[in-house]
């Protein structure tokens, strides 16, 4: 018979697991915007940065308990997916985990910062302890305004380089920020954007705490140029004589869609064209390029609707008869003979500066081009041709305007 000490060890009581309540939000700042119309043109419905969730859970303890919801600026969101919160009381059973999960979108913004909350209250059963849990958000609604309104572009993220947009937080709780080359300036009390003077990311965002939204943006670069309205002009050159002949031309930077009212353009100087016939004559080398002297260089501003200053591309003197010997002459005994001169013409684009009528700061050089042309006929008539227009005069003084006799104007 053998006698002795047990090895195992007194088994406790199992300790309680008390109660406990829990309220989270997966974001305490939620950011979206209204409609607004996108690069292609069509509208994108309000857009959240992202939606929220809001977890809640209590736990009720060895004797159960009642639990309660109540909310503050909940309405400021819109219930999109998930469970829906209880209203009124609800009963926790002992040591029963009840969990609820729901998915919101913004609605609309907060007055003030963490004005939308949740909090859940427990009273446990027979004790009456009391717990609580809360959390709180902000809803924040980001809006850009182009400053010149493009009709049915409203609220566009489609701008031109170097565009102005005003910049609006409400509430306005945070900063502005971008990573793209533009600037801010403040006018007034309002923040507005100057976009890059190139077509990148802008990055342009709105941060409050931890929180940011990124607006999608998008900049672009002139893509051409087009003329309207052309006027025939005309010069102090007598009948039966050539040249004396121009024309004014309403110039628009496109797309039409932005506003390039933040930039100047210019034609570049060039020494790239061709000349034959009767102006390849040496004589005529003075103009046989787009130079400075022939009116390259020039800065042209654009205003609200995308139309530049008024081009007058002109030959405005008489031009001289040629001899058989290729010798130029004023005698009316000769007459002039088949030739063409084209000017091969790049353009570019500036920002504008600050000062009116001051050359852009920086200047961009861009990759296309259009030509002008002269073009003279045995008999004396001389076509300007540029932008698809032409305006032509002949020695009897007969003018036309892409093709139609019309009336000139006095330059």
């Amino acid at each position: 018979m053998f006698s002795g000490e047990c090895g195992c060890e007194p088994q406790g009581e199992e300790e309680e697991e008390p109660t406990g309540v829990g309220v989270s939000f997966s974001h305490n700042v939620l950011f979206y915007e209204d409609a607004y119309t996108n690069a292609n043109g069509e509208v994108v419905d309000k857009t959240a940065s992202t939606n929220v969730t809001l977890s809640c859970s209590v736990y009720g303890g060895p004797y159960g308990g009642v639990a309660s919801f109540s909310a503050s600026g909940l309405h400021r969101l819109r219930h999109v997916g998930g469970d829906t919160i209880p209203e009124g009381n609800v009963d926790i059973p002992p040591e029963q985990h009840m969990t609820w999960t729901a998915i919101y979108k913004p609605e609309s913004e907060s007055v003030s910062a963490d004005d939308v909350s949740v909090t859940l209250d427990f009273s446990e059963m027979l004790s009456g302890n009391h717990t609580s849990g809360s959390d709180a958000l902000t809803v924040i609604r980001v809006e850009i305004s182009p400053r010149d309104v493009k009709t049915g572009y409203e609220h566009r993220h489609l701008v031109g380089v170097r565009e102005l947009i005003r910049c609006k937080a409400r509430p306005d709780l945070g900063t502005w920020s971008e990573s793209g080359g533009g600037d801010f300036e403040m006018q007034r009390s309002d923040v507005w954007y100057r976009c890059p003077l190139l077509s990148e990311d802008c990055g342009l965002r709105y941060t409050f705490r931890d929180e940011s939204h990124k607006v999608p943006l998008r900049v672009v670069e002139p893509s051409s140029v087009v003329a309207r309205s052309p006027r025939a002009l005309k010069f102090f050159v007598p009948k039966n004589e050539a040249g004396g002949v121009g024309m004014a031309l309403s110039v628009y930077v496109l797309p039409e869609t932005v506003s390039f009212s933040g930039i100047k353009i210019e034609e570049v100087p060039s020494n790239v064209g061709t000349h034959n016939g009767f102006f390849g004559n040496p004589e005529f080398s003075d103009i046989w390029y787009h130079t400075e002297d022939q009116g390259a260089g020039n800065w042209y501003a654009i205003i609200e609707n995308l139309k530049a200053d008024e081009d007058c591309p002109r030959l405005e003197w008489s031009i001289p008869r040629v001899m058989p010997n290729g010798m130029l002459t004023n005698d009316t005994q000769y007459g002039w003979s088949d030739g063409t001169l084209t000017w091969h013409i790049d353009w570019g684009w500036g920002e504008s500066s600050s000062e009116p009528g001051d050359d852009p700061v920086r200047t961009i050089p861009h990759s296309i081009y259009y030509n002008q042309q002269f073009t003279i006929t045995p008999d004396g008539t001389l076509t300007i041709g540029k932008l698809q227009n032409t305006v032509s005069r002949g020695t009897n003084d007969v003018f036309r305007k892409n093709g139609v006799v019309t009336n000139p104007s006095w330059n």
